[in-house]
């Protein structure tokens, strides 16, 4: 079977499948629960391929981010299947239905994953690292002048205007959903009033995923991640550009790894998105 054929049998993949196509993110050993694939086949076009006994053997997802991208996701194949074009298949699906919506195609690659993506013209925009602390960080005192409280419902509306010309994303609804999912690790960092970063997480099928993390800098960030962390339970995992050493180097202090990496891409040039320097982690590959 080539891509060709494979493309004949991609058919829509709804919310109301997410039990049934929970394994095939299992077996790639990723961290998503059935809420996350929910979220993201509610407000987002999911594809799939089925194989005998009407079971999903593929999957692909296209989340919009605002009016200009498109976040291309869960890619993913039964074990069995794999090496028969339905990968490339559904890779192609998505990201040529964000392109006739006008959106640009992004997405987080895997270092397997990425020689694939390179074929179909995406291009690299920055590496990244998954990390994971299994213990809670030691405590430190916050940076002088900086205050950190619970997001509220009257904060959010500023967090969105904070987040949007910093990570070249309009996610409101990405983060509305983070913010209910684990609303005690929700926090923000004001400087004189001044909103200068926050952080949100959840929770996860392996560990709790911190993230995204959006500061003005890194000692923002690192007082943050470890607030949300002390205030959760390990094991952590979150996605740090490489770009972000103090970060990366306060991990390392803490015991935690980084046993894989990968490659932000895009399919076309997009600058607001190429520029790391306030995003200190991700919300995750799903979910940019």
């Amino acid at each position: 079977m080539g891509p060709t054929d494979a493309s004949r049998l991609i058919v829509p993949l709804g919310a109301h499948e997410v039990e049934a196509v929970m394994p095939l993110s299992s077996e790639a050993g990723w961290n998503q629960l059935s809420a996350d694939w929910r979220f993201m086949l509610s407000v987002g076009e999911g594809a799939g391929v089925r194989g005998k006994g009407d079971r999903w053997i593929g999957s692909g997802l296209m989340l919009p981010q605002g009016r200009r991208v498109a976040w291309i996701s869960m890619v993913l194949v039964d074990g069995s299947h794999r090496r028969r074009g339905i990968g490339g298949a559904l890779l192609e699906h998505c990201f040529e239905r964000a392109e006739r919506q006008g959106s640009i195609a992004g997405l987080d690659a895997t270092e397997f994953g990425r020689p694939v993506y390179l074929r179909y013209g995406f291009r690299d925009v920055y590496p990244l690292r998954r990390w994971r602390l299994d213990r809670q960080p030691d405590r430190s005192s916050l940076p002088a002048a900086l205050s950190v409280a619970p997001i509220n419902s009257s904060d959010f509306g500023e967090v969105v205007c904070y987040d949007r010309p910093r990570s070249g994303l309009e996610r409101e609804h990405v983060l509305a959903h983070l913010l209910h999912r684990r609303p005690r690790l929700a926090f923000a960092a004001r400087r004189s009033d001044i909103l200068v970063g926050y952080v949100l997480a959840r929770d996860g099928r392996l560990a709790t995923q911190i993230g995204p993390v959006v500061a003005d800098n890194a000692e923002t960030a690192v007082a943050l991640i470890a607030l949300a962390m002390h205030t959760g339970a390990p094991p952590y995992i979150l996605d740090v550009p490489d770009a972000h050493t103090q970060l990366t180097g306060w991990l390392e202090r803490q015991g935690a790894t980084a046993p894989r990496g990968f490659m932000r891409m895009v399919r076309h040039p997009y600058p607001p998105i190429e520029n790391e320097r306030n995003v200190f982690a991700l919300a995750g590959p799903e979910l940019a």
